[in-house]
């Protein structure tokens, strides 16, 4: 490599630094962001310590004190079966998070290497990986999972980790291909292409690194609507069991008590799911904000 390669590189690295101080800077001065790492962070927190982080046990029942109000004794007050209402949404947030942060990496991989293929190579390689796309596309995502569920006999928390990531597959493709069809008319991938790169280093070398950016906003965005989808199928009584903490469980098997007077059983669970989607938008509206800048 030339001198004046190797000053050109120092270059890029020096001002690729310095764009990532002031995005972090940004990140830092954001309400939005700062709001959102809270509130997601205190779920987070939740489900790490999961039953040390639970006053009582999530799963004890005491039928004598079944639909207790919140009190002292059950800040969230108490279920059907008499178990704390607090304990269980603190526990159960673990569940709901592992699946959906697994699922969103699992679709971001998945996308990102479809993306970065069809942007870079193009032609009959972007026609066919494309059309695929957008017949995935077509269904929604609970839809989709629900007809790969329906045909497999018991759905563990797993298969529907595997079939949300791969619905999320196709979304964050078309995301990634639009941001490699600019980036591989620049010049740096022209240069790798005369020093005849192979096209896996110009790929995961040359280009990714360069659509991070827009990658990690499209995983806070899909992890936001991976939340909503797995509290959806656990209402639906997919993956998660009956008597687990899950929220979407929990929300199902008592809002049929709000009739009755019985509000806090249901809107409880609810509300995490609520606050928990509301922090991970807040998250990509922060990041939005600075790699828009």
């Amino acid at each position: 490599m030339t001198d004046a390669a190797v000053a050109g590189t120092r270059r890029g690295g020096a001002e690729l630094g310095v764009v990532r101080r002031e995005r972090w800077a940004l990140l830092r001065r954001s309400p939005a962001f700062l709001i959102g790492l809270g509130l997601v962070g205190l779920w987070v927190a939740g489900a790490v310590l999961g039953s040390w982080a639970a006053p009582k046990d999530p799963q004890a029942l005491d039928p004598i004190h079944k639909h207790q109000h919140p009190s002292l004794a059950h800040w969230f007050g108490t279920d059907v079966l008499g178990r704390d209402v607090f304990s269980r949404v603190i526990v159960g947030s673990r569940s709901i998070l592992l699946i959906a942060v697994g699922a969103t990496v699992i679709g971001t991989i998945l996308g990102t290497m479809l993306g970065l293929v069809s942007g870079y190579f193009k032609g009959i390689v972007d026609e066919v990986i494309m059309r695929l796309v957008d017949a995935l596309l077509a269904m929604p995502v609970i839809v989709v999972a629900l007809l790969a569920i329906a045909a497999l006999d018991h759905p563990s928390n797993v298969v529907v980790t595997l079939i949300i990531g791969f619905v999320f597959t196709p979304i964050i493709a078309r995301t990634v291909r639009a941001s490699v069809l600019g980036e591989a008319e620049l010049d740096y991938v022209a240069a790798a292409k005369l020093r005849t790169e192979r096209a896996p280093h110009i790929l995961f070398v040359e280009l990714l690194p360069n659509i991070l950016p827009p990658v990690i906003v499209e995983f806070t965005v899909r992890l936001g609507y991976a939340i909503f989808a797995v509290a959806t199928l656990s209402f639906l009584g997919v993956g998660a069991s009956p008597d687990s903490p899950d929220w979407g469980s929990q929300v199902a098997t008592h809002y049929s008590f709000i009739n009755q007077g019985i509000w806090w059983s249901s809107l409880f669970p609810a509300a995490a799911i609520a606050t928990l989607a509301v922090g991970v938008n807040l998250l990509a509206d922060g990041l939005v904000e600075a790699f828009e800048r």
